[in-house]
Parts: C-alpha cells; sequence; structure tokens
C-alpha cells in the first residue's frame, strides 16, 4: 500500500496517512481477501485500516462480539 507515515519525536502515535492512493488501494485489496476468506471477520486498527484510541478499539471489540 502506498502510505506515508508520520513519525513525532514527541512522543505523539504515528499513524498512516490516509492519501486517495491508500483509499484505493485498501478497498482493492479488501475485495481480493473478502473473496478469498469469506468468513474472516475484519475489525480493530489493522482490519478496518483505520487510526483508533484504544477506548474506541475496545467499544468497537466490545460491540461486534455482542452481535455476533
Amino acid at each position: 500500500w502506498r502510505i506515508r507515515e508520520t513519525p513525532e519525536a514527541d512522543g505523539v502515535a504515528c499513524y498512516p496517512m490516509m492519501t486517495k492512493v491508500a483509499v484505493r488501494a485498501g478497498d482493492e485489496y479488501m475485495k481480493i481477501v473478502r473473496k478469498l476468506y469469506p468468513n474472516v471477520i475484519f475489525a480493530g486498527r489493522g482490519g478496518s485500516y483505520r487510526y483508533l484510541n484504544m477506548d474506541t478499539a475496545i467499544t468497537e471489540a466490545m460491540a461486534l462480539a455482542a452481535k455476533l
């Protein structure tokens, strides 16, 4: 994927910059992966390809677990 990371020397978390190219590449990747693995659930920071604070990641995980 074509992403750019923005490291900070003062301890601020690094995260991918969501460029149009990166979003398109991610969308294409997910189309392929969903066909290959239809029963896999994509969640969390990596699975949703979003920067999430941990409280949000946990809240979303708990909601997904309740839904499943």
